[in-house]
């Protein structure tokens, strides 16, 4: 089926009929659900759709009120009222048996405030649904409000905050807060914190929660969606007389903002904010109208479309050549329920800086550029025609995550609308845009300029951030019209032409097969360096391919410097093919291309009609860069140095990242090779030389080899081609040793070991980590299985009951082959040393509720093993990584399945205690202000002194 012009009218769409809705379903041509949309007597909207192919069923509901309903002398409460309702119903007393009831056959579950919303999900296997719907629908019917763990919850709040202080986004945002008038929605703080829900004592804390909910739970406020594989007659007759019992209260009014989102003599301004990283940022923001009445032209979307533009002629194009940016984006940054901010944001090179209101001039230049040719019907059409595209070839997400969207747009979408609308360009209207584009001028403008080397008069509230504001001066745009440079750039300004990436031809090879999912990748190239494997994909009906390689280059492992080099030339060319990936992406299709401890991984996926062409563009610069030492030398003049100058700054911005990614970054430094630490890798970035960058990129392919994966929509010798192409980069030379092997220290005869890393965070992070006894597929069946069994138990214990912290959790940890878990935690209120002896007191002190559940859990990872991948990408990906891992035979998780099986109660029990009692981890890291001593934490624990000594002095697993 071959496509021009894609014209946005109903007949263009596959439509379903249900008896609940006066108009049908638009839906998109693959999806073969079936939906139904009911209003139940209480007013509750209810979204089912049914998929027969759903191996789980999933269910969210969306309450219409968020944290900026919070009362404005108890910040946070609309946020602490989400984390209360998990804890304890009238019929369900016990809190969080609601998590331990989904996680433990086979679910997730989680929430989330907004300003405008709360929103509550989980998914479950079919035959437990049941149940999990009704302890959910408990929730919004009678919650207990337990007093005891009122105190809790509020520090786990603050826990929550504490844990992202340093968060660039929450700090800049906390400053913008500020600047708004006071009791409007995005003058709230809507995390909250200790402070801000300890004004009362819990006891009032606990009935000002309660007037909240019934003020505002209303069930004609709500609206819910369920998906599972049953018919909808079945579902709706599960539904409705549980979600009947859901009250319908007089509700509050929401909160009234009508009023200005800042004082009316406040714009135009400027605020200089000092950042905790090393950033620098140009912001320039306009408040404009809500564009909810609008859905169908989406203005702000079509006029960021054309600002963030990245093309050739675009603002970031023309700023990024000379040097003073990095990169750009515009759209909608802020929203309440009457307003929006929309936002271009401009990350800032340090000569950027200088350059700031040479910038900010052209801003307002590009904006008058959109203004005089942008708005134009072909545009308009071109970007409804990918938006068509898009939609009639999208893949039905995680149902969780599907679930959990439809809910959040129920209130504000018909419901027969809900899937399509976020792709509607169907009305073209010149006096829409024209009316938001006269919003963002220079009056109505506040910009916010972030750089370490600018100084604060004020320190935000919340989160302490130094900044400043200034009157903004308009006399530099007037200033910037003498200025040839300023004239020159401001010529080289101009729209996108039109897309030469957009597919033509929807073709699909085969047609959908339900034996398809038992059939594997052949491998269809094997000639010296080059391997290939090949699959037709005629699982989904879709005109789309995977294209995935692996390099494994020789270069890389010699040295910090050659993998530092390597990253560069992986940023160096991504920033040369910026134009070309970024067309690309506003047509369906996307390339990756990043580099690894031992190489380069390239991937790409889109239309198959169109992937050739972005990937033989792609190939072409990297074939160019290996063979020609003019052209190294020229993208190395133009890139190097703001490339190498970026990626420092990146690294180095690391160490103000949430504790306990810091602690775990410094696990597979201390196990993996080859593996560089982050002093290694910092060191190698301040000394590299353009030459030495030159001289490892001309090597960089030297003796290397390529596995390669096409899968998709298209045929045995277009794919041939596609890897054969991937080889071609390979060069053949006597240079260095070739071997890319990776090694794994193996811990199972050398456990207790700790490592300690020192960081300016208030916060402490614990990591246990337990490496498995070998790298057996039996032991990942043990290790996978365990890790079941404490991770609701060790959140419910020392989250919920002790709360050490906010972010608590245990996890699969697998490095190459070697199966491993973790227990980790940060906390605000504990040292690493006392989280340590309170998590192996758990470990001892709660073996009968960790050993309560072993059958149940044992399943619940079976049942996970089980499932099929549920999109085209997943297909991709699974297959990817048995390739990765040379299961050439691809029946990994079914004989790890089966191992699972076999397992029995008491050798898991047994194996329990000899890991988790009675021996010390493998090893524990710890990142805190002060650290703890070795026999601090125990008499069999033994610190580690030098990282690579350590890792030099143990036995390995080794692996090609």
């Amino acid at each position: 089926m071959k496509f021009g012009t894609v014209v946005l009218t109903l007949t263009a769409l596959l439509w379903s009929v249900t008896s609940h809705t006066a108009t049908p379903f638009i839906t998109n041509k693959s999806d073969t659900r079936e939906y139904a949309y009911l209003t139940l007597d209480n007013g509750l909207k209810v979204l089912l759709i049914s998929d027969a192919e759903a191996e789980k069923s999933a269910a969210a509901l969306d309450v219409n009120v968020g944290a900026g309903e919070d009362p404005n002398d108890t910040f946070g409460l609309a946020h602490f009222l989400e984390h209360m309702l998990f804890l304890g119903t009238e019929k369900y007393p016990t809190p969080g048996a609601f998590q331990s009831y989904v996680e433990g056959h086979g679910g997730g579950h989680n929430a989330y405030t907004s300003l405008v919303n709360t929103n509550y999900f989980f998914d479950i296997k079919p035959e437990y649904f049941d149940e999990a719907l009704d302890r959910f629908a408990q929730f919004f019917i009678q919650p207990l409000f337990l007093q005891d763990y009122v105190e809790r919850e509020r520090q786990a709040v603050h826990s929550e905050y504490t844990s992202k202080i340093s968060s660039s986004l929450r700090r800049e945002k906390d400053v913008f807060r500020e600047l708004a008038v006071p009791h409007h929605p995005l003058a709230k703080f809507s995390t909250g914190n200790a402070d801000t829900l300890g004004v009362l004592p819990p006891a009032e804390l606990r009935a000002t929660l309660v007037q909240f909910f019934h003020a505002h739970y209303s069930a004609d406020s709500m609206a819910l969606v369920v998906l599972s594989p049953e018919p909808l007659a079945a579902m709706e007759a599960k539904v409705r007389p549980v979600f009947s019992l859901l009250p319908k209260r007089a509700q509050r009014e929401k909160a009234a903002a009508k009023q200005l989102l800042f004082a009316e003599d406040f714009l135009p301004a400027e605020v200089h904010i000092q950042p905790k990283k090393n950033r620098r940022k140009l912001s320039v923001l306009f408040p404009v109208p809500s564009t909810r009445d609008y859905q169908n032209q989406k203005p702000l979307h079509y006029i960021g479309n054309l600002l963030g533009h990245e093309g050739k002629g675009s603002l970031l194009a023309v700023l990024k050549e000379q040097g003073w940016v990095t990169a750009l984006s515009a759209g909608t940054q802020y929203s309440w329920r009457e307003g929006e901010v929309f936002g271009l944001n401009i990350l800032l090179t340090e000569k950027g800086l200088r350059y700031v209101d040479t910038i900010y001039a052209l801003v307002f230049d590009a904006i008058a550029l959109v203004s005089e040719e942008g708005v134009a019907q072909w545009r308009f059409q071109e970007l409804a025609d990918l938006s068509q595209i898009a939609f009639d070839f999208a893949e039905s997400g995680d149902a969780i995550q599907e679930v959990s969207r439809l809910a959040g747009m129920l209130h504000e979408t018909a419901a027969e609308k809900v899937l399509w609308q976020p792709y509607a360009f169907s009305e073209y209207s010149p006096d829409v845009f024209k009316l938001f584009l006269s919003k963002l001028e220079p009056n109505n403008a506040l910009s916010a300029i972030v750089a370490p080397e600018l100084e604060g008069t004020k320190r935000s509230h919340f989160y302490d951030t130094p900044y400043k504001v200034v009157t903004a001066d308009h006399s530099l745009l007037q200033a910037d019209a003498e200025d040839k440079l300023y004239l020159k750039l401001k010529k080289q300004l101009s729209l996108p032409k039109r897309n030469p990436f957009i597919a033509h031809n929807f073709d699909v090879i085969e047609a959908k097969s339900e034996a398809a999912k038992s059939a594997v990748p052949k491998k269809v190239v094997a000639k010296g360096a080059v391997t290939g494997w090949y699959l037709n994909d005629n699982i989904y009906d879709l005109p789309k391919t995977s294209i995935a390689a692996r390099f494994k280059l020789p270069a890389v492992v010699q040295s910090p410097e050659h993998y530092v080099a390597t990253k560069i030339y992986t940023r160096i060319l991504q920033d040369a093919l910026n134009d070309t990936s970024y067309e690309a992406a506003l047509a369906g299709l996307s390339y990756s291309l990043v580099a690894t401890t031992r190489g380069v991984d390239l991937e790409f996926y889109g239309y198959s009609d169109s992937i050739g062409e972005l990937s033989d563009r792609v190939l072409k610069l990297m074939r160019k860069f290996n063979r020609s030492s003019r052209l190294r030398r020229q993208l190395a003049k133009e890139h190097f140095a703001q490339v190498r100058d970026e990626l420092l700054r990146l690294e180095t911005n690391r160490k103000h990242d949430k504790v306990y990614s810091q602690a775990l970054r410094e696990l597979p430094a201390l196990l993996y090779s080859p593996y560089w630490s982050k002093e290694q890798v910092e060191a190698a970035y301040r000394s590299i030389t353009e030459e030495q960058f030159l001289s490892v990129g001309e090597t960089l392919f030297i003796n290397g080899s390529v596995d390669v994966l096409v899968f998709g929509n298209i045929k045995s010798a277009a794919a041939k081609s596609h890897i054969k192409a991937m080889g071609k980069l390979l060069k053949k030379r006597k240079a260095f040793a070739t071997s890319t092997r990776a090694t794994v220290a193996n811990l199972s005869e050398s456990r207790g070991h700790l490592h300690t890393l020192e960081v300016n965070d208030s916060d402490s992070a614990t990591v246990l980590y337990f490496q498995g006894e070998s790298d057996a597929l039996e032991e990942h069946a043990r290790i996978n299985v365990l890790e079941k069994m404490l991770s609701t138990p060790v959140y419910q214990n020392l989250r919920t009951e002790q709360q050490l912290g906010y972010i608590v959790f245990s996890s699969s940890y697998p490095i190459r082959r070697v199966p491993g878990l973790v227990v980790v935690v940060q906390s605000p209120t504990f040292s690493a040393q006392e989280v340590y002896q309170r998590i192996s007191a758990f470990m001892r002190e709660k073996q009968d509720v960790v050993l309560a559940n072993i059958a149940r859990d044992k399943q619940a990872v079976m049942d996970t093993l089980a499932e099929l991948p549920s999109s085209q990408m997943e297909w991709a990906d699974r297959f990817w990584h048995s390739i990765l891992e040379n299961d050439e035979k691809f029946d990994r998780i079914q004989r790890l399945l089966n191992l699972v099986d076999g397992l029995s109660e008491e050798a898991l029990t047994k194996r329990y205690r000899k890991q988790f009692v009675e021996q010390a981890p493998s090893a524990v890291l710890t990142a805190s202000k002060e650290a703890p001593t070795a026999h601090a934490l125990s008499k069999a624990i033994e610190r580690i002194d030098d990282k690579a000594a350590f890792k030099a002095g143990l036995p390995t697993y080794d692996y090609p």
